[in-house]
């Protein structure tokens, strides 16, 4: 018979008759009969009467200490003696103690149900993800088109992260967005989205990903966090180190000075996979927890259940060749992205 935890009180009276009928009973028998009114094993640590078949809790007996001395006890009924806890106030740290272990119950069965969806997840790519060859493996140019297990872009060497990873030099931009006045967002929140997720992984086309709203997200909603390797644009000279990529795994974010790169190619988590769109429903925000910088694809407009969820191009696409993976909306005859390579393509 067991328990754990703490309070203050006086014990109720029983009649001589009703202590003589517990004490006639059989000595092989037991029986819970607490102050706090419990009468059944509960798997707290209860103490033993010397003198008759009653178990009662510790923590409402003993609630300071905790601790108690079984070779010599004697319970309230066979000695009515004032106790540290009222009988109400014993009632009541029971109830508590019951009510905060079911919601830590809760608590851990819903991180269990995260853990076995982001494993799924996870199992899941990788049944439908090639294997990777090295960079080294390409030629000795380096610049080769590489074996064509490569189109996922996906690094050999690749890890998941739940926070992101910086530069020494990046380290100093979380002060410099606490003072630009990022908005900023309750830390227990951003636990939820990893816990229970908004979004998950889609397969857009053959090896080709994508994310998509597990439920309706509403305009200004923060939809998943974006964890990668943040480095000043000037630290990473070739975001193309993995060419004929389907997925563009490198972000831009534009800042006054100093530009900034979150690379997922390396480590990351399943935001990465987030799609370009001439359409798109989502963007990347800085959002401050505490002293901590977190990036935020964050709801444009609203986001209906499995819709997938697309990021505007980095403001430097004009720049670039033509992105591989492509836009991701499904209007191509509308298309910008589309429309302004052919224009190039012709000039």
């Amino acid at each position: 018979l067991q328990s754990k935890r703490s309070g203050k009180q006086t014990n109720k009276m029983h009649s001589d008759d009703d202590q003589e009928e517990h004490v006639n009973r059989k000595k092989d028998d037991w029986a819970v009969e607490c102050i706090c009114g419990g009468t059944e094993d509960d798997g707290e640590d209860m103490v033993g009467c010397d003198n008759c078949i009653r178990w009662q809790h510790v923590d409402c007996l003993f609630p300071v200490t905790k601790k108690a001395d079984d070779r010599n006890f004697v319970c309230t009924v066979c000695d009515p003696r004032p106790t540290a806890l009222t009988n109400d106030q014993a009632r009541a740290y029971q109830e508590r103690r019951k009510e905060q272990e079911r919601k830590d119950k809760e608590e851990e069965a819903r991180r269990t149900l995260a853990e076995r969806k982001r494993r799924k997840e996870d199992d899941m790519l990788r049944s439908v993800v090639p294997s990777v060859r090295p960079p080294h493996a390409w030629g000795a140019a380096g610049n080769k088109t590489p074996h064509s297990s490569f189109s996922t872009g996906i690094p050999y060497d690749y890890k998941t992260i739940e926070k992101n990873e910086y530069s020494d030099n990046a380290r100093r931009l979380r002060a410099i967005s606490r003072s630009s006045g990022a908005p900023s967002a309750d830390s227990q929140i951003l636990k939820k989205l990893r816990d229970e997720p908004r979004m998950r992984n889609l397969i857009a086309t053959q090896k080709l990903f994508g994310i998509c709203a597990m439920k309706p997200i509403e305009e200004g909603s923060l939809v998943s966090e974006l964890c990668g390797f943040v480095s000043l644009q000037q630290e990473c000279p070739n975001r193309n180190v993995l060419p004929f990529t389907l997925n563009d795994l490198t972000f831009l974010i534009e800042k006054d000075g100093d530009n900034v790169i979150i690379d997922a190619r390396k480590c990351g988590n399943a935001a990465r996979f987030v799609r370009r769109s001439c359409k798109a429903n989502a963007e990347l925000r800085e959002v401050m927890s505490g002293t901590k910088l977190h990036f935020m694809l964050t709801a444009t407009t609203f986001i209906d259940n499995m819709e997938e969820v697309t990021i505007p191009f980095d403001a430097d696409w004009t720049k670039h060749t033509r992105p591989v993976q492509g836009c991701a909306c499904s209007v191509k005859s509308d298309c910008a992205i589309d429309a302004f390579y052919k224009m190039r393509s012709n000039e």
